[in-house]
């Protein structure tokens, strides 16, 4: 897939993780990057390293996601900047590991606002704009293998997931007759610091192959979206097994992660 106009690809959550490694991949696709993330000086250093290195045009903007109006503010700001979006990847997200009654009512806001209300207004705004301009395009929203997973501690991580993914694969419908794709990727776990996990608690996983690296991730959710599928499942084997399992978690294991979860 190589970019032949003026057109971008907008990854939200670019500065680190997997959203990085989308931005990377699609860099070296040629794809022109229109990069979104809170963490502003990072998300700069990264994106003139890849405007650098493959000879792209990459534009950054500083914004939270998980603010009200977010979704609406930044639609504004590319199209004030003529900037056209033929590719939005839905990546930012945030991960807490908390009992929903310990779990602070800003907390739950942001978790809310970020993987529910940012991410469906985005859809619904740059997905119109996509069907006017007739042109191949696509979306990408990252759910989890946890929307699969009603475990204790991840309530608030795994049901706004369990959205994404059930909104996605019926949005994939709404638009299947169109220019427009829409995929939804549910990786597993993932070495990255999105978890709060050691250097050493994430290699251990690598090696074992329960977590996988964000390239490969990325890579695995990248080729679903440009063939059109609805839905991607990536990682290891592990996954597949656990996708079939963990909703039939019978109530006495369930207890047993809470118990150990709160040692």
């Amino acid at each position: 897939m190589q970019n032949k106009d003026n057109t971008y690809a907008l990854i939200t959550g670019a500065s680190s993780g997997i959203g990085l490694a989308f931005a990377e991949r699609l860099a070296q696709l040629g794809h022109n990057l229109f990069l979104v993330s809170n963490q502003k000086a990072i998300l700069e250093e990264k994106g003139a390293k890849l405007q650098k290195n493959y000879s792209i045009e990459v534009l950054t903007l500083e914004l939270d996601l998980a603010e009200e109006n977010s979704a609406q503010n930044l639609f504004q700001y590319a199209q004030n900047q003529s900037i056209e979006v033929d590719i939005l990847i839905n990546n930012a997200g945030v991960f807490t590991f908390s009992e929903v009654v310990d779990t602070a009512p800003d907390k739950i806001t942001q978790i809310l606002y970020l993987h529910v209300f940012t991410t469906t207004l985005l859809c619904r705004l740059f997905a119109q704009q996509m069907l006017k301009s007739g042109r191949q395009c696509y979306i990408l929203n990252m759910s989890s293998l946890a929307a699969w997973m009603a475990v204790p501690s991840i309530a608030l991580y795994s049901s706004t997931k369990a959205y994404l993914r059930h909104f996605s694969r019926t949005m994939h419908e709404e638009l299947y007759h169109s220019n427009v794709s829409l995929t939804v990727a549910c990786p597993g776990g993932v070495a990255t610091n999105l978890y709060g996990a050691s250097n050493k608690i994430l290699k251990t996983g690598l090696k074992w192959k329960v977590l996988s690296t964000p390239q490969k991730s990325a890579n695995c959710a990248l080729k679903a979206m440009f063939k059109k599928k609805k839905q991607c499942i990536g990682g290891s084997f592990i996954n597949k097994i656990m996708q079939l399992f963990a909703p039939h978690l019978p109530h006495f294991v369930l207890q047993i992660i809470k118990k150990k979860c709160n040692a």
